[in-house]
């Protein structure tokens, strides 16, 4: 990868370049984001690999490959890690980071082994449990729990890289970019694709 970018004719910035320009104008988190890296956070470990590895296996669970990509396929997990890592509140990223490591330990507990390890109906299985235990009232004194819930948290992240993905919104759905005329009641049948823009896109609401 180059670290020079072409900024107009005979001008050419460094990536140092932008980041100075952009941190002497105060947008330094801007231009982080725009160079292609992002600015550690202080407090916590962030997504290593083991950690990768069990979010894909929880998003393919949560959107498995059919005719289709599923999730792993279609990128999500590094959507979600960029998202975790410069998208999130400092709040939310510090609930789901825990909350992941709540649903390992979770997991372990009930299943005896990891949830990489787990057959995929068994997955499936102890997915729906905790998932139903999160769904759970907290305790009214509770009134932000210090983790999760993570299965909310991931199937909210899966779904919506999902179908901002290249595969969901042009394979698992139907991508037109120039469409007819609206019809609120279109019948889709079976073996049809719902479209991708307008009112099935997916929005995000984290937990």
């Amino acid at each position: 990868m180059t670290d020079s970018i072409a900024a107009g004719e005979g001008v050419t910035l460094t990536r140092r370049d932008m980041v100075t320009a952009f941190t002497a104008l105060g947008l330094g988190g801007i231009a982080s984001v725009l160079v292609g890296g992002c600015t550690p956070r202080d407090g916590d470990e962030g997504i290593g690999a083991a950690q990768k590895v069990l979010l894909g296996a929880v998003a393919e669970t949560i959107i498995p490959a059919t005719d289709t990509a599923g999730a792993e396929a279609a990128g999500v997990v590094a959507f979600i890690e960029k998202m975790v890592d410069t998208w999130l509140h400092p709040e939310e990223r510090t609930r789901f980071l825990a909350g992941m490591k709540r649903f390992d330990a979770d997991v372990r507990r009930i299943a005896g082994k990891g949830y990489v390890e787990l057959p995929a109906p068994e997955k499936l299985r102890v997915l729906t449990m905790i998932a139903e235990k999160e769904a759970k009232p907290a305790p009214k004194e509770l009134v932000v729990p210090a983790d999760g819930p993570f299965v909310a948290q991931m199937k909210a992240l899966t779904i919506f890289g999902y179908y901002t993905s290249e595969a969901g919104a042009s394979e698992e759905l139907a991508l037109d970019l120039v469409p007819g005329a609206y019809d609120a009641c279109h019948a889709i049948a079976p073996g049809d694709h719902a479209p991708a823009l307008g009112g099935s896109s997916p929005s995000l609401r984290f937990p």
